[in-house]
């Protein structure tokens, strides 16, 4: 991602904006979720547990990429000098994540 907004930002002046990336990177935060529940799995008995764990470490998983990510962007420079003005917009991964997990587990039931 940071690697997409430096070669834009070095080929047009002005921001870049990143419009509905939560839904763009939810299917990677419900990886880890799964990945989280999984391990979660073998080391906790009670199911409500597991999946508290989950949803922590997830939360915790997604807050760091974010940081991440920003401090990626932070100390990147355009071909003009300057660190690329970027704008996420609607950002909430964790809120798309798991509002797509319980849609799919409320409507199988």
């Amino acid at each position: 991602m940071a690697q997409i907004i430096a070669n834009v930002a070095s080929s047009q002046y002005g921001g870049c904006s990143a419009d509905r990336i939560d839904e763009v990177l939810a299917p990677f935060a419900k990886l880890n979720y799964e990945k989280n529940l999984k391990m979660a799995q073998e080391w906790i008995d009670d199911e409500e547990k597991q999946k508290e764990f989950a949803n922590k470490k997830t939360k915790k998983d997604i807050f760091d990429a974010m940081q991440s990510l920003e401090y990626e962007i932070n100390t990147l420079y355009s071909s003009q000098g300057q660190t690329p003005f970027t704008s996420f917009r609607d950002l909430d991964l964790v809120r798309v994540t798991f509002e797509t997990r319980n849609t799919k587990s409320n409507s199988s039931s």
